[in-house]
């Protein structure tokens, strides 16, 4: 038998010391400060699509919904897809399939326009209501809330 526990100063020292490590870089220090904002953003998205659930809309989906009417109330007509893909930084095949899917639900119209070489969007009264009832939810998420 080993005759029970030994004391930590019965333990013989380590054979070699832990290396020492240079100070971070400022190039290390500014790859963790992104990847800092990138985690707090990534858990603002959790949180917020979490909450979008309630109204049965896709964190996506609300971004195109939003993108959408915020370009057209700044221009005052409708919008090309392309103007909103832009906008989100997003791909038009990627949006197409967004504005396809809010179409379904009523929420935007879409429909080629007078030369049939791009779609226009329009936002739907109920799209309208949703864009308000997810501001809410999204300003208290981002308030804390």
């Amino acid at each position: 038998m080993t005759g029970g526990r030994r004391r930590p100063e019965d333990y013989e020292p380590p054979r070699f010391a832990p290396p020492i490590l240079p100070p971070f870089s400022e190039d290390e220090k500014a790859t963790q400060s992104a990847l800092g904002r990138f985690k707090r953003a990534m858990a603002f998205r959790r949180n917020v699509s979490r909450a979008l659930r309630s109204l049965r809309i896709s964190f996506a989906q609300w971004r195109t919904l939003e993108a959408a009417w915020r370009l057209i109330r700044q221009t005052d007509e409708p919008v090309s897809h392309l103007d909103v893909a832009r906008d989100m930084e997003l791909d038009e095949s990627s949006l197409s399939r967004l504005m396809w899917s809010l179409s379904r639900r009523g929420l935007v119209d879409h429909d080629l326009d007078g030369r049939s070489l791009a779609y226009r969007v329009r936002v739907t009264k109920a799209g309208q209501r949703l864009i308000e009832a997810a501001s809410r939810i999204v300003a208290d998420r981002a308030a804390g809330r």
